[in-house]
């Protein structure tokens, strides 16, 4: 299980400079780039550099330059939210109140992929995960109602409630089929929102587009696997690769050449990330900074009480939060401004390259089979 803040981390955080590329224009591109060319360029670093095989330190460099942008875009925000329970609560009501919209774009591809419906936005599978990603300006689902923003806080407030975050993709549309299939077993949300909708049906549905999809990526692969092949060139230097995710040398390298506040949000940063998930911990935080008196649950194991407890608490401060954060987006849709986003465009846009990429090898297996150099299959 995964604090909130974990959550924060593990959903926006791994969607933002993580997929940033060298043509970004967001501000987190721009930092980016400028710590790599700090990198790349400064002879303070060669030093460092030098004991390391040149293959792999092109790899640090990409890798480190987003850790460090991360350490310093978020590093302060994690630190506010270990401080201020009513932040923690502000940032996870704002990204939950897109789940309503998430599990409506679900169905979408369910249906779409079976193809019961046409939507003019989508060309391919993968134009859903872009969609999922810029959920807040998907304007082919219909906006939240009231009634669906009470149906959500029904399942927030009640026993079904996944207590931070589910461990599944959004848009994993096969991976939650089979599961299904095999075990029974739906995302929490998907499956309370089925149950009080009568939805379910659409996991039934044939995934008639995904398998034509699957038919061309194969014609397309078959005839690139063909191509004569280059030979492995082996790397005669003698030097050690340079392990651009083992976290000692991360460290090392930032005592080295950065300042005190950069170690300072590393720790914090990695702590959280990589921090024990045990429930009586994390219930024991939750409520040393409550700043209510909290009923203790009846139990006669005092850690499952203590859990308990800490999970009410929690859950009925989020669903206030969630009530403020719903009355801004009813407010912004009544008036006619555009909703605020969890990722820039900047951000998603390594999707729309792979949703183009995808598209063009399927034009090209459709011409190797004799078929118009188009979509329309």
């Amino acid at each position: 299980m995964k604090s909130p803040i974990q959550n924060t981390i593990g959903k926006n955080f791994s969607s933002t400079l993580n997929e940033e590329n060298d043509n970004s224009q967001g501000e987190a591109g721009k930092m980016l780039q400028e710590i790599k060319n700090e990198l790349r360029t400064n002879p303070i670093y060669q030093d460092f550099f030098k004991n390391y095989n040149p293959l792999s330190v092109e790899a640090f460099i990409e890798n480190y330059a987003i850790k460090k942008a991360r350490y310093i875009g978020y590093g302060e925000m994690i630190n506010k939210c270990y401080e201020n329970a009513f932040l923690r609560r502000q940032i996870e009501a704002e990204e939950r109140l897109w789940e309503i919209q998430r599990k409506k774009l679900f169905d979408l591809e369910c249906q779409w992929r079976a193809e019961v419906i046409k939507i003019p936005e989508i060309e391919v599978t993968v134009d859903f995960e872009y969609w999922e990603k810029n959920i807040e300006n998907c304007l082919f689902i219909p906006p939240i109602t009231e009634d669906e923003f009470e149906m959500y806080r029904d399942y927030l407030l009640s026993e079904d409630f996944y207590d931070f975050k589910m461990e599944w993709k959004w848009m994993g549309y096969k991976e939650i089929k089979e599961n299904h299939k095999e075990y029974g077993t739906l995302p929490s949300w998907y499956e309370y929102y089925d149950l009080r909708k009568g939805t379910g049906s659409f996991l039934v549905l044939p995934d008639i587009r995904g398998d034509k999809e699957e038919y061309y990526i194969n014609i397309w692969r078959n005839n690139n696997s063909s191509k004569p092949k280059t030979k492995r060139v082996i790397d005669p230097d003698p030097r050690p690769f340079l392990k651009s995710y083992d976290l000692s040398i991360i460290e090392e390298f930032i005592k080295k050449y950065e300042d005190h506040k950069t170690l300072e949000y590393f720790k914090i940063y990695e702590g959280e990330l990589h921090k024990s998930n045990d429930e009586v911990e994390q219930a024991l935080r939750v409520l040393r900074e409550a700043d209510e008196v909290v009923p203790m649950e009846n139990n006669y194991d005092w850690k499952l009480a203590i859990i308990q407890t800490a999970k009410k608490f929690e859950q009925k401060k989020l669903s206030e939060a969630l009530e403020a954060v719903f009355k801004k987006y009813s407010y912004r849709l009544k008036i006619g401004i555009a909703q605020e986003t969890l990722s820039s465009e900047s951000n998603i846009m390594w999707i729309k390259n792979w949703s183009n990429e995808i598209k063009q090898k399927i034009i090209k297996a459709r011409v190797l089979n004799n078929e118009p150099a188009d979509l329309n299959f």
